[in-house]
């Protein structure tokens, strides 16, 4: 798998050098894949990359980014997210609050979260299988 991620990566450098960007897609399947396989320094140079191409991350990015970090406890992070892409204007949907709440509750210990994570959904009318 980790010679895939390279190729992809590889390919979308040379992209750049020939002044054509990488689209949404790509940017999110290479953070999808990198925090999958919990690699964050990676994850942090394609967003990094993504910014110098000027390409917005959108609602699937959020989602990436926040599975990626709550699956392995970074809660720190995974607020970092939510409060980037609220500046952006990007708001959590369905994905987004069931991913948090799964996160939260495998850690265990965070019952008071889960409970306001539920709260905040279901007054941004969305509507959750829990």
């Amino acid at each position: 798998k980790a010679e895939r991620f390279e190729e992809v990566n590889e390919m979308c450098h040379q992209m750049k050098q020939l002044n054509i960007n990488p689209d949404i897609q790509a940017f999110n399947a290479l953070i999808h894949n990198y925090g999958k396989a919990k690699r964050f320094k990676e994850v942090n140079e394609v967003l990094q990359q993504m910014k110098e191409a000027k390409v917005m991350p959108d609602i699937a990015i959020m989602n990436s980014l926040i599975n990626s970090y709550g699956r392995v406890g970074k809660f720190k992070e995974v607020e970092e997210v939510r409060e980037f892409f609220n500046r952006l204007n990007v708001n959590p949907d369905v994905v987004t609050y069931t991913t948090m709440i799964d996160c939260y509750r495998m850690a265990g210990g965070y019952s008071t979260k889960v409970d306001e994570l539920i709260r905040e959904a279901h007054d941004h009318n969305i509507k959750l299988d829990q």
